[in-house]
């Protein structure tokens, strides 16, 4: 299947960041054929016991904005998909080796209004988010029409977070642009149309889950809603808002362009001063990133870049997410009781764009991006999570998921 997908692999790193992972073929055994009446007999008992806890949990948030028992009910479901235990890692890029930040006195603690920022894999982060921080999360609405590509060129990086300097956690002026196109000679780009993003709207977990894998809402179907800026979301909010810049999932392989997704202000700012320092009440920027484990004989893949219901494409519509992801959740719980691995990198605060240490170098900052600051924070959370940049966005992944459509 991949080499039907061939033209969807980024040209600078050679990187297939859409199909879902599956197993080595070395590693397929009889051994799993003679599990499979353990599997479902477990698959069913943890089907039952996940619907218990997420219907007590769901009758619990009856008329509760935020949400009760947010941190218990989620991990407990976690578990249940095999996540015994998540590391959780506070990272300083700065230290040498990237040692655990064991000095900084700034805690990992998104307040109200402030904005996680971090890659989209699954939607078991988004269970992690829920019992972690309790936030409040977004869906991305687009443009319905394309523009031209930015005419600035950039070239390609083959290194975790090779836009940025692991020092300062800035973008180089060569860097990998939020909202250019690569051009590579003798390379085929997937697309070369690129879409504005509108805004944002706001959405509950389970409309998040359900969505996970699929390309954003499109401006004026019918369920996009009003777009509103990121920052007016923040100003209204009772937690702490996650927000996604790559705007879909990926396989977990390497890191998505970032999209404009900042409002206008903090990109002037940014430009300009090289960090968002806008002054009392901002919102304070909260780095983090995913890293999932490769999927074994034992244990399916834990990413979802491909949705597990594609339905003809209805610009958004809840009538095209059927009931994803529940086969995906099923291929989960069919497994003997084996611990799942999920690596959780926080970045220290000081080293977020509104830190109080960062400063990026102003030659360092691209003049020829749209969001200079989506573009530093996809350096940081490259060199957070040690996956590598690449030049495909989720208009790549729409077209990606209209070629399975139309070979079904």
């Amino acid at each position: 299947m991949a080499e039907k997908f061939s033209r969807f692999r980024d040209a600078g790193t050679g990187i297939q960041v859409f199909l879902n992972p599956v197993p080595p073929a070395s590693s397929a055994s009889s051994f799993s054929y003679v599990l499979l009446p353990f599997s479902l007999v477990f698959g069913a008992l943890r089907s039952l016991l996940i619907a218990l806890f997420a219907g007590i949990w769901a009758l619990a948030n009856l008329g509760a904005p935020l949400g009760r028992g947010n941190a218990f009910f989620a991990r407990a479901i976690l578990a249940l998909f095999g996540f015994y235990s998540i590391r959780e890692e506070k990272i300083s890029l700065r230290s040498r080796g990237r040692a655990t930040s064991a000095s900084s006195s700034i805690v990992f603690a998104p307040g109200k209004g402030d904005i996680i920022v971090a890659n989209s894999t699954s939607w078991t982060d988004l269970l992690y988010l829920a019992a972690r921080f309790a936030p409040v999360f977004v869906l991305p609405i687009v443009s319905a029409s394309s523009r031209p590509p930015s005419g600035a060129s950039s070239s390609a990086t083959s290194t975790p977070g090779g836009a940025t300097t692991p020092r300062r956690g800035t973008p180089k002026k060569n860097a990998m642009s939020a909202n250019t196109r690569i051009e590579t000679p003798g390379a085929e780009q997937a697309t070369t149309e690129i879409r504005d993003v509108k805004g944002f709207r706001r959405a509950g977990l389970w409309e998040m889950i359900r969505r996970t894998g699929y390309t954003p809402l499109v401006e004026g179907s019918k369920d996009a809603g009003t777009p509103l800026r990121l920052d007016q979301i923040a100003e209204s909010a009772e937690a702490p808002v996650v927000v996604f810049p790559e705007l879909v999932t990926s396989n977990n392989r390497g890191l998505l362009r970032f999209s404009t997704v900042f409002p206008a202000s903090w990109r002037l700012v940014y430009r300009r001063s090289g960090a968002l320092q806008i002054g009392a009440g901002q919102s304070n920027l909260y780095l983090l990133s995913f890293k999932h484990d490769p999927p074994s004989n034992l244990l399916s893949t834990t990413t979802l870049s491909v949705p597990t219901h594609l339905g003809p494409a209805s610009s958004g519509s809840a009538d095209e997410t059927g009931w994803n992801p529940l086969r995906h959740m099923w291929s989960l719980v069919c497994t003997l009781p084996v611990p799942r691995a999920l690596t959780v990198r926080l970045l220290d605060p000081s080293e977020s764009p509104t830190g109080r240490q960062y400063v990026a170098d102003p030659a360092s900052v691209n003049v020829d991006v749209l969001d200079p600051l989506a573009d530093a924070c996809a350096g940081l959370v490259a060199n957070l999570s040690r996956l590598r940049r690449t030049n495909l966005g989720w208009e790549d992944k729409e077209a990606f998921l209209a070629l399975m459509r139309s070979r079904r």
